[in-house]
């Protein structure tokens, strides 16, 4: 029998693993618009390069999916601009955040998650067929970021997490059920928010104050993400809508 689809918009360090989640019970469509990241994933899957904040190439990329591919019924984004403490980008106090670097992240952010949705959904309507919504969110799309993690001696400053990143994320939240209110019953939207997983670029110091946000003293892994990926893409979750998963061990809680 043949898989149905999922498509899986933005292949990075999330994307990627949720590609490896799924390809079990679906066939794989990764797009990008980062070729190196396609080309790391398993041969197994399409490929698509894309920049998604064309409307006019994400419609026809969209248009051919479905046109050549199994009952693509599943789509996932995982698409976002974030900045890491150590990178070029610093993490400049508020008053100093530039306006055309928050600009720029929004829209890139929310832009390319409303022209995937809005293909994927018209694509769905002219089949009649019911699928789902996948958005990768954050806990940050809930709380405000603390931004101890990044300072010494328990300060909020010089460093803050920029604040594009929480207006994109919170964006997304409100993205998610208005697509569930609006888009229903032909499709089911739903969004997972993680707390910060753990990768390379955390040192020691900055994971011990990581544990210590959340009641677990822990840190989220990769493979916390696989249940819930599998259940929101499922039948199991049928009468799931517009609603956000997070998982963050409690961390939004306090």
């Amino acid at each position: 029998m043949n898989k149905n689809t999922a498509i899986i918009i933005g292949t990075g360090f999330i994307g990627s693993h949720i590609c490896k989640i799924l390809d079990n019970d679906f066939h794989i469509v990764a797009v990008d618009n980062d070729k190196n990241k396609l080309d790391s994933l398993d041969q197994s899957y399409d490929k698509v390069k894309l920049d998604c904040l064309d409307k006019e190439e994400t419609e026809s990329v969209f248009n051919n999916i479905f046109k050549n591919h199994n009952e693509p019924n599943v789509l996932v984004n995982s698409l976002g601009v974030d900045v890491k403490i150590n990178s070029d980008d610093n993490f400049a106090e508020f008053e100093f955040q530039d306006i055309n670097k928050f600009e720029e992240a929004v829209v890139a952010s929310l832009k390319s998650v409303f022209l995937t949705s809005q293909c994927f959904y018209k694509n769905l309507k002219k089949v009649n067929k019911k699928g789902v919504i996948l958005n990768i969110s954050s806990d940050l799309g809930h709380i405000a970021p603390d931004h101890r993690l990044y300072n010494e001696n328990n300060e909020t400053f010089p460093n803050q997490k920029p604040a594009h990143y929480s207006v994109s994320k919170f964006g997304l939240e409100g993205f998610t059920k208005y697509l569930a209110a609006t888009t229903a019953p032909l499709l089911r939207v739903n969004s997972l928010c993680p707390s910060g997983i753990i990768n390379s670029s955390m040192d020691e110091k900055f994971q011990e104050k990581l544990k210590n946000l959340n009641p677990q003293k822990g840190i989220m892994e990769l493979n916390d993400l696989n249940s819930a990926v599998k259940f929101l893409t499922s039948e199991e979750s049928k009468f799931v809508n517009g609603q956000s998963v997070i998982i963050d061990g409690g961390r939004s809680i306090l």
